[in-house]
C-alpha cells in the first residue's frame, strides 16, 4: 500500500486523468458568472444535473441576473423550475437571496467566503462551490457522494453521525486538492462518485484507483 502521502497523490492524478476523458459539459460549468454559477448550485440541491441541465437555459433567459430574479413572479418562478421539485421552497429561497444581493452588494455577489455564507440560504458548501468555481480556491465542495469517495478510499471514520457534518473530513478533502487544479479537482471527484464510486452498486472492479482504495481491499478480500 502506498504512503499517506503518496496515495493522496495518485488519487489526485488519477482522479483528473479519468475526469479528462470522461466529464460532460454542463452550461453552469462553462462560465465564469456568478449569478449563473450561484443559482444552479441552489437548481442542483437535492436534484440531478440531467435534471437542471434541461431547464437552466431557459432560467437565465427568464432570469439573466439578481435583479430580474430578485422581481420574480413567485408563480412563474415555481413554474418554470417545477421539474425540479420543491418548487415552492426553491422559488422563495432563489427570490430571497436575489433581494438580499441586490440590497446588500448592488445585485453583485461577493466573493469572500464570509460575506457569501452571510447571505440566506447559503451554507458552507455552497460558498465552497462558488470559490472553487470562480476563484479556482482551494476549497472543497464535498456533497454526501464526495464525501462517500473520500471516506471509502482512504478508510476514514467520520465521528458524527453524517460525514458532511464532520469538520476534519472536509479539512481532509481540501489538504488533498491540487494546487492550482481545485475547480477540475472538485468537478472530477463530483462526477467519478456519481459514476463509478456509487452509494448502490459502485463499480469497484471497473475503478481506476481500486489499488489504492481501502474500501476496495476490505471488499475484494472477501470475495
Amino acid at each position: 500500500m502506498a504512503s499517506k502521502a503518496k496515495k493522496e497523490e495518485l488519487f489526485a492524478d488519477e482522479i483528473l486523468k479519468w475526469h479528462k476523458d470522461k466529464k460532460i459539459s454542463y452550461p453552469w460549468r462553462e462560465t465564469s458568472d456568478p449569478y449563473a454559477v450561484l443559482t444552479a448550485e441552489i437548481l442542483l440541491r437535492k436534484t440531478t444535473r440531467l435534471q437542471v441541465s434541461r431547464i437552466f437555459r431557459d432560467f437565465l433567459q427568464k432570469y439573466p441576473s439578481f435583479r430580474e430574479l430578485a422581481s420574480a413572479d413567485r408563480m412563474k418562478l415555481e413554474a418554470l423550475i417545477s421539474p425540479l421539485g420543491m418548487q415552492v421552497k426553491r422559488s422563495e429561497l432563489l427570490i430571497g437571496m436575489s433581494r438580499e444581493i441586490v440590497e446588500k452588494y448592488g445585485g453583485s455577489l461577493p466573493l469572500s467566503k464570509r460575506q457569501l455564507e452571510d447571505i440566506r440560504g447559503i451554507g458552507p458548501y455552497t460558498a465552497n462551490a462558488v470559490l472553487a468555481v470562480l476563484e479556482n480556491a482551494e476549497m472543497p465542495m464535498a456533497d454526501t457522494n464526495v464525501l462517500r469517495l473520500i471516506t471509502r478510499v482512504f478508510g476514514l471514520e467520520s465521528k458524527r453521525a453524517r460525514a458532511r457534518d464532520d469538520s476534519e473530513i472536509w479539512a481532509f478533502t481540501a489538504g488533498i486538492i491540487p494546487a492550482g487544479r481545485s475547480k477540475d479537482f472538485n468537478f472530477a471527484m463530483l462526477d467519478f462518485a456519481d459514476s463509478v464510486c456509487r452509494s448502490r452498486n459502485p463499480r469497484c472492479s471497473e475503478c481506476p484507483i481500486n489499488g489504492i482504495c481501502s474500501y476496495w481491499g476490505k471488499t475484494s478480500s472477501r470475495r
